[in-house]
């Protein structure tokens, strides 16, 4: 299954579905769903696709991630929300809801993070271009 989160942008979301033709022609039958893993009803909605196309769930990938690439000083606390709220939440969602049928077919879990940190050619990843801010007196 490729769960394809509405708010990316359309050349993204057809890379993806280009997936699902490339899955087609090696005989697998791929399920799209255009929906955003940072609403709670939104895992719910997924499983109960996949249940209902392919009766089984065998393996979990959480790889969801779609944080902007900014600096940690300049990121916002909505931006941070965000983020926490697809990539922790959401998969935390998802397997609580997959994990029945992950135990019937004795399936797994894996859990990945981004590597946007590692590639230097990030403007954000690795040391802050500037100067820690101050810490805040109490």
């Amino acid at each position: 299954m490729i769960s394809v989160p509405s708010f990316w942008p359309p050349e993204t979301r057809d890379a993806l579905k280009a997936v699902a033709d490339v899955v087609n022609t090696v005989g697998a039958e791929p399920l799209v769903c255009d929906l955003d893993l940072s609403k709670v009803e939104a895992a719910g909605t997924l499983v109960n696709k996949t249940l209902d196309r392919f009766g089984r769930i065998d393996a979990l990938l959480n790889i969801a991630g779609a944080a902007p690439q900014i600096d940690l000083f300049e990121m916002t606390d909505e931006q941070w929300r965000a983020g926490t709220e697809l990539k922790l939440h959401g998969a935390r969602r998802l397997t609580i809801l997959a994990w029945g049928a992950l135990k019937r077919s004795n399936g797994s879990v894996v859990f990945m993070s981004g590597s946007a940190a590692l590639d230097r050619r990030s403007p954000a990843a690795g040391e802050s271009p500037r100067e820690s801010p101050e810490t805040p007196r109490a």
